[in-house]
């Protein structure tokens, strides 16, 4: 059986936690509420750089830009096999990394 000082260091050490935690949540909401009023904020002038745009576009002849030209797809895989042994996983990973850029070492 556990002595009556073990016991109550538990109990302090449990609070001490439940304090901790507590503001925790409390500085993450206060983070939470100052983004979601600075979004709000923002939404007007969201909508209005909707409308110059788009009225730019309007009045504009895009056919030259090669920013609103359409461009065929590029497929590049994000996966790649690996070996289960410790001696394989430094070429493993530079395989991983690699094929993310798009090239595989040799």
């Amino acid at each position: 059986m556990a002595s009556l000082a073990s016991i109550r260091k538990r109990i302090r050490s449990t609070k001490s936690t439940q304090q901790i935690t507590k503001a925790m949540k409390m500085v993450s909401a206060a983070k939470l509420r100052g983004a979601e009023e600075r979004l709000m904020k923002a939404r007007p002038y969201a909508k209005m750089l909707d409308t110059v745009i788009a009225d730019l576009a309007r009045r504009t002849d895009l056919e030259g830009y090669d920013l609103v030209q359409g461009r065929e797809e590029v497929k590049k895989s994000n996966t790649s096999s690996s070996r289960r042994t410790a001696a394989c996983a430094a070429r493993s990973t530079r395989r991983s990394s690699a094929t993310c850029n798009g090239s595989l070492p040799r």
